[in-house]
């Protein structure tokens, strides 16, 4: 018998889709927590020493790296303003590359991550400019005890769903620190037009196809982010393995690994309207010869002219897919309890 949509959602027992239909709103929060630290930000650092910023290093890992990732892919397409350049740093402590001419930026959403409190705690010894963003936990003790800014965004759910809160408070502070212009005002009228309900069917559809496949995602170099944005889905919210590659990379080495595959695989190709057209016509190529080895190949559309919709709507549609095809296997999409067992055994 064929499931309902209100039947799989009662393995659903976090109400993941309800933080999914909600997601919109998560951005005016996010700007709302810049909003309390604008007066320390300007107290903390002067004009004179923002300009002398060498290199931004956004301190993260998991769901909290996810949103500087999304400023470094943006700030190559559409932020002209960011000449300073953008690092993400996912380990402890800090890269070579840091120095008092960096800004640290260290996002936790739960304030307790210890590899960026591992970078906090090296940035503060060393005297280097530090503002965090998190919910709460031990990067905002530290930030209240050595009284450096912190954006405070709303907790209670997974950092992978919060992306919305801590991107907006990142773009916030870059914004604030003049880094980037007018985008605030942008990014909200354009998440008014996202379209939350719409892409549930679609994301649906798709994970019928995938349901008793490792699901592999495949894009342009320039849209890498969101190839691992939809991995990172997979992973969290179905419980399952997923994998991502890039063009023109994956056509070097990669796809020679089909030669031998068993059908264990569905991929999934992000296709952007603004890419270069002999990346298109690989993406068409590529998508032919391992139809031969593989069936199980979907195109996902990235049309939208906004870069803000294209890039949220990509998103959602990750969301949606990755939550239903929990929904067919009877699991429930929010709680990660191997990383949580990992975490207890670590302390």
């Amino acid at each position: 018998m064929k499931k309902t949509i209100s039947q799989k959602i009662k393995t659903d027992k976090s109400d993941m889709r309800q933080v999914i239909l909600n997601f919109p709103e998560q951005f005016r929060f996010g700007f709302e927590s810049v909003k309390n630290i604008k007066k320390q930000i300007n107290n903390l650092y002067s004009s004179d020493q923002l300009t002398l910023v060498g290199n931004i290093i956004i301190c993260g890992i998991g769901g909290s790296a996810l949103p500087g990732s999304l400023i470094k892919l943006i700030s190559k397409k559409f932020l002209a303003d960011i000449k300073t350049q953008i690092i993400i740093h996912r380990d402890y402590g800090l890269p070579f590359c840091a120095s008092k001419k960096s800004l640290i930026i260290c996002v936790s959403y739960s304030g307790n991550t210890e590899e960026t409190i591992s970078a906090y705690l090296e940035a503060k010894r060393k005297n280097f400019k530090i503002i965090s963003i998190a919910s709460g936990g031990k990067l905002l003790e530290l930030s209240r005890k050595y009284a450096t800014p912190i954006a405070i965004v709303p907790a209670r759910i997974q950092p992978r769903c919060a992306l919305g809160y801590q991107f907006s408070a990142l773009v916030g502070i870059l914004e604030e620190l003049k880094f980037i212009k007018n985008v605030q005002k942008k990014l909200l009228e354009s998440v008014k037009n996202l379209n939350v309900k719409g892409l549930e069917k679609t994301g649906e559809k798709l994970a019928k196809k995938i349901i008793n496949k490792i699901p592999i995602i495949y894009c342009s170099q320039s849209n890498k982010a969101l190839a691992y944005l939809w991995k990172i889905k997979f992973n969290e919210n179905s419980k399952i393995p997923s994998f991502w590659n890039y063009f023109p990379e994956l056509n070097h080495n990669e796809m020679v690994g089909y030669t031998l595959a068993k059908k264990y695989f569905s991929i999934i190709i992000l296709r952007d309207i603004d890419d270069n057209k002999r990346m298109q016509k690989r993406m068409e190529l590529t998508a032919r010869i391992l139809e031969k080895k593989e069936k199980n190949i979907s195109f996902i559309e990235l049309s939208e002219k906004n870069i803000w919709e294209k890039i949220f709507n990509n998103l959602i549609l990750a969301d949606w897919t990755s939550y239903h095809l929990a929904a067919f296997n009877k699991i429930d999409p929010m709680p990660v309890k191997i990383v949580e067992e990992l975490k207890k055994e670590l302390k």
